[in-house]
């Protein structure tokens, strides 16, 4: 389900550990399984329409409906 939060202060591609780290309209994506951090991402829509990515392709999010961009 998604979670309104505040952004953080880190932008695309930055290191992160949770979603709060991350600049407004950004998630944080495991970088791998088992890490500890993950990788600030761009959400977009799955289905094609807006926000899409500006870079990279749109990843479904476990099914969810709403994805991150691929860097």
């Amino acid at each position: 389900t998604p979670v309104c939060q505040s952004g953080g202060m880190v932008m695309a591609g930055g290191t992160c550990t949770t979603s709060g780290f991350c600049a407004r309209g950004l998630q944080c994506v495991a970088a791998a399984a088992g890490g500890q951090s993950g990788i600030c991402r761009a959400f977009c829509n799955v289905d094609g329409g807006m926000p899409s990515c500006g870079a990279g392709q749109c990843q479904n999010n476990m099914g969810t409906g709403f994805g991150t961009c691929s860097m």
